[in-house]
């Protein structure tokens, strides 16, 4: 048994029950026009809207190209408060400067821990003992100061090369703090959003959404959008803006052989 509640047809939560095997098996990959994937079994119900306009649920293995799947929006499925992280991590000390400085730690996401997730997602990096940001927005660099400044207690400088500032903050106890929490940005391709975001309340996960769209996102044609190299990144953005209310399609593209998700809203 697991502890879970699901979305359900009468707007209740309700208990799910899951179990797993040691067989191997097929699995399918489904994917949808607004550029969703899943994969599941081939039995795996899936509930769509058939031919007399009616819901129904079907098996996986039966699902045909043109059917209509059934996806809901706005259902505003949130935690009532920020993820609590649990903390048993070590108060460390973090030299900067030639100084010895006290770490600030909370037992929760606050919304600066939420907002530095976003922009080391977007346009940040974690890279052996160091975090880095860049971007062209000097107001963004001040948030991303602010917000360093707030969690580890320490006011890193920003430096600028041609148009664009970079900001880097050196300390071990930093990267393993993030490592603690379970969150490493990785490669610009494998970027997902940590556990401690997805299960937190929506205005913290608002915070690191903002953050997200404020550095990769853009305005163009009557559209809000933005991209990303990872696909996981931007279909559990779609996804959250989904539960929030706002839909969204997810593109792919290819620029330089890279390819990018491109979420409309």
């Amino acid at each position: 048994k697991i502890n879970l509640k699901v979305s359900s047809l009468d707007n209740n939560t309700k208990a799910s029950h899951g179990g797993c095997t040691g067989q191997k098996k097929k699995c399918i990959e489904i994917k949808t026009a607004n550029g969703h994937r899943i994969i599941v079994t081939p039995k795996h119900q899936i509930l769509i809207l058939n031919a007399n306009l009616d819901l129904a649920w079907i098996r996986a293995k039966d699902l045909k190209e043109g059917d209509f799947v059934v996806s809901p929006v706005g259902r505003e499925l949130w935690p009532k408060k920020p993820c609590s992280l649990g903390l048993k991590f070590k108060r460390g000390k973090l030299h900067w400067s030639q100084n010895s400085i006290e770490v600030n730690q909370s037992s929760y996401v606050t919304p600066e821990l939420a907002r530095l997730t976003g922009y080391l997602l977007s346009d940040g990096s974690i890279s052996g003992y160091s975090i880095r940001f860049t971007n062209n927005d000097k107001p963004l660099i001040d948030d991303f100061i602010h917000c360093v400044k707030t969690i580890f207690n320490i006011i890193p400088e920003a430096v600028k090369i041609g148009k664009t500032y970079q900001v880097d903050v050196h300390g071990k106890t930093i990267c393993d703090y993030f490592k603690y929490l379970g969150f490493n940005p990785g490669t610009c391709y494998t970027k997902t959003i940590p556990s401690y975001i997805l299960r937190s309340d929506k205005n913290t996960v608002i915070e690191c959404l903002r953050a997200i769209i404020d550095c990769d996102g853009y305005i163009q044609n009557k559209r809000v959008g933005f991209t990303s190299a990872s696909y996981e990144l931007t279909d559990q953005v779609r996804l959250l803006l989904q539960n929030a209310g706002i839909y969204g399609t997810l593109q792919e593209y290819t620029v330089e052989t890279t390819k990018y998700g491109m979420q409309e809203l």
